[in-house]
């Protein structure tokens, strides 16, 4: 998990297009693992304090075939950000993004344009 080069290629295309080489991404990433198990062992509080503050309009993704983030998370968020909508996807793994690009475009067009939320059936 610490190591970039071992990522899904797409998910390491992803951090070169943003991170500039290889390197950077993993300088980054590792920074990033540093930090989060350091707050973790702190009393993990990465966020949960402010998620009753968010007032947005706000779409929970998460995929059931997760193999590195339980799906509780996903319904932890859902049940802490008032008025949010949850999407619990059957066959989703960890990189939705990926796995389910067209889908999220319109997901996120129609919620942002139009101020609906669709089905995922319907998408």
């Amino acid at each position: 998990m610490d190591n970039v080069n071992t990522f899904n290629p797409f998910i390491l295309r992803d951090l070169i297009v943003v991170h500039g080489d290889v390197e950077t991404s993993q300088s980054i990433w590792s920074s990033y693992v540093k930090t989060f198990f350091e707050t973790f062992n702190r009393g993990g509080d990465l966020c949960r304090s402010k998620l009753s503050m968010i007032q947005c309009p706000t779409i929970v993704l998460h995929g059931q075939n997760d193999f590195l983030v339980p799906s509780f998370h996903g319904q932890y968020l859902h049940e802490n950000i008032k008025g949010s909508h949850l999407y619990m996807i059957s066959d989703g793994r960890h990189s939705l993004q990926h796995q389910f690009a067209t889908k999220l475009q319109r997901l996120i067009k129609v919620l942002l344009i139009d101020g609906k939320i669709m089905p995922w059936e319907d998408l």
